[in-house]
């Protein structure tokens, strides 16, 4: 399974300058990765312990540079969410 969608790719390397907000889905606690997210470049927003997920932004060019971690299980865009009724 890819780490991060063709579509979203393309996106981010057509504006690698551009700050996009992200859902990150990793193999550790996200309370261990959040400082090395921040040393990276990204501000962390959000950390989800139940999936294991942080929510961050960052420049484009920083979270294509993510996907080579290891410990980065999948990176996909933060966008709203909607119930229905």
């Amino acid at each position: 399974m890819a780490k991060i969608s063709t579509t979203f790719l393309e996106s981010l390397r057509a504006q690698p300058q551009a700050t996009v907000p992200v859902i990150i889905r990793t193999v550790r606690p996200p309370a261990e990765i959040a400082p090395a997210l921040t040393a990276m470049g990204f501000t962390v927003t959000h950390t989800f312990s139940l999936i294991s997920a942080v929510a961050a932004t960052a420049p484009a060019q920083t979270i294509i540079n993510l996907l080579e971690e290891d410990w980065v299980k999948s990176v996909e865009p933060d966008k709203p969410v909607h119930t229905t009724h």
